[in-house]
């Protein structure tokens, strides 16, 4: 059940993560995702790069991240969701298309479900 997940991942954006709540990878995963939504800099391309290889644990985060992010955080959350390459981003990705507030965002998200979409119908080697 994600809830669980999704309640962590929320008290960890909004009110830090104490130690007997959340694991030390959910913190860990936090701090990238509080790079990578903030302002541009050289840790922001290793942020990304850190929650790539993290994989689809990072994903919750990530979503709960787009709540804090302006405009340039949540298209970067939109780029690792992409590269991720796995079926969970696929419903953040429809959600930010649809409802996000900034149009440029709405279009990112589409074009990146459409590549996503496209990669995950591929047949794995």
């Amino acid at each position: 059940m994600r809830l669980p997940r999704i309640a962590c991942a929320l008290a960890l954006c909004l009110a830090g993560c104490t130690p007997k709540a959340c694991s030390e990878e959910e913190r860990d995963i936090n701090r990238e995702v509080e790079v990578l939504i903030g302002q541009a800099s050289p840790a922001v391309k290793e942020a990304k790069r850190r929650l790539v290889e993290r994989g689809p644990s990072a994903i919750t985060i990530l979503e709960t991240g787009l709540y804090q992010a302006d405009p340039i955080g949540r298209i970067r959350i939109i780029g690792v969701l992409e590269e991720l390459h796995h079926v969970e981003a696929v419903a953040v990705l429809e959600h930010m298309a649809k409802r996000d507030d900034e149009k440029l965002v709405r279009e990112q998200a589409s074009e990146a479900l459409g590549r996503l979409r496209n990669a995950l119908a591929q047949p794995s080697d």
